[in-house]
């Protein structure tokens, strides 16, 4: 739609789960008319999803598809996070679109979403989490950071007030 994939297919990328959107080769990919630097969050949260799902796809596929139907005001404004379950069904992949904070973080892996500070007046940030006997492990949990993030409650990840919704896996 944007011709953004020919592009993004010649940035060079490290290998498995991916975080850290605003560093390295990742901060200039194109996600509609920005970067995903600026708005692709939820790109990488899909990413890392289909990762520890078992079916990866190259992120610039991703970015491409994301861009059809998930992509919100032209990538500025980042990801429409209530449009990636067609993404996942469409894979044959089972989720669930949830706006229950305590339903999100009983699920093994989920996409959340939420609001950065205060509700409604703060940007927004997707993450990919993954629940483990040691708590829940975040990826790309800030945009400047390319490490994972453990939180051992639900509460010290995201408090309840700034959960906006999730998408939850089977």
């Amino acid at each position: 739609m944007f011709g953004n994939l020919k592009k993004n297919e010649t940035v060079k990328l490290p290998t498995g789960m991916l975080s850290g959107q605003g560093l390295g080769n990742l901060k200039s990919m194109r996600y509609g008319l920005s970067t995903v630097g600026s708005g692709g969050c939820g790109t990488l949260a899909v990413y890392n999803a289909l990762q520890k799902l078992g079916k990866p796809e190259p992120l610039p596929k991703i970015i491409s598809e994301m861009e059809l139907y998930c992509c919100s005001f032209f990538g500025f404004l980042g990801s429409f996070t209530f449009m990636m379950p067609f993404f996942f069904r469409r894979r044959g992949i089972r989720c669930h679109l949830r706006l229950s904070y305590r339903k999100t973080f009983r699920s093994r892996y989920f996409i959340a979403t939420f609001w950065t500070k205060r509700p409604v007046f703060s940007g927004a940030h997707i993450v990919f989490c993954e629940n483990t006997e040691n708590g829940i492990v975040v990826y790309n949990r800030y945009s400047n950071r390319v490490c994972e993030y453990c939180y051992p409650t639900p509460q010290e990840l995201v408090p309840r007030k700034r959960f906006m919704m999730a998408v939850t896996f089977d």
